[in-house]
């Protein structure tokens, strides 16, 4: 036998051998993709909910009184489909809502009556997003089902620092963000109040908690500044577009400040 096929056979024989050992591993590497490449879009999909929807749903899904449900919840895995009326499947119903958005609430809500309980989000529909973002969106909200459920303990976060309201520094913060988020154009430059406008914020820290049962004065005033419809003092329109797009810190900063406002 030359060495000529001798040195063939070996080489066939060590492909063959790399085939197979690639093909042993070869179910296991798609599916590892898989999950990276579904990692990737849940990641996706957080930065636009943080974007466009923790203002009616909340940060974590736990839903915003009465401006928006929560998602992250065991009935609207559990019992949603069935109290609209849907025959599919959970993926496309959260897809579907997104991309068109919703003409009626799933239950009473402060928009109503004909009014556009939800825009439609799909560029599609008028909104601003592509089909594969919406497609991250889905994908980041049925990802609290383990969790809605019960199937996954997950350890708590760490408790937020609460409100100080004596620290100078952070009212004098609060103050400042005050000024600059553009609350002084409906609410004054000392929360005084603009007539006709918007109301003053003087004594608010004191009076929010007394507005809606069992909503403290904090979590009243944090409402109010991400969506201002949340709650219209009497005698006063529903605002405009002017929630404030700023950090859960700064947000707190505002809060204490207000909360000081006499």
């Amino acid at each position: 036998m030359s060495r000529i096929l001798i040195a063939g056979i070996v080489v066939f024989l060590a492909l063959l051998a790399l085939l197979v050992t690639v093909g042993v591993h070869e179910e296991q590497r798609l599916v590892t993709a898989a999950q990276i490449d579904r990692a990737r879009q849940i990641e996706q999909g957080a930065l636009l909910y943080e974007q466009h929807c923790r203002t009616c749903h909340g940060s974590n899904g736990e839903g915003l009184g009465a401006l928006g449900p929560a998602l992250h919840d065991a009935h609207f895995f559990t019992g949603r489909l069935r109290e609209v009326g849907w025959a599919g499947s959970m993926h496309d119903y959260v897809a579907t809502t997104i991309a068109n958005g919703r003409i009626t609430a799933t239950r009473p809500l402060y928009v109503g009556d004909g009014e556009v309980a939800m825009p439609p989000w799909s560029r599609a529909s008028g909104g601003p997003l592509r089909y594969d973002q919406i497609e991250a969106l889905t994908a980041f909200v049925l990802n609290w089902q383990p969790t809605a459920l019960g199937e996954v303990i997950v350890a708590p976060m760490p408790t937020p620092t609460p409100l100080a309201v004596s620290d100078a520094a952070q009212i004098a913060r609060g103050r400042q963000l005050y000024g600059e988020a553009g609350c002084a154009a409906c609410h004054g430059d000392n929360a005084d109040g603009v007539a006709n406008v918007g109301p003053a914020l003087t004594g608010i820290g004191a009076g929010a908690g007394e507005r809606v049962p069992g909503v403290s004065p904090e979590e009243y005033l944090r409402a109010s500044v991400l969506i201002p419809a949340a709650h219209v003092a009497e005698g006063y329109a529903r605002p405009g577009d002017c929630a404030a797009i700023m950090t859960d810190v700064q947000l707190t900063d505002l809060v204490a400040y207000l909360l000081t406002v006499e």
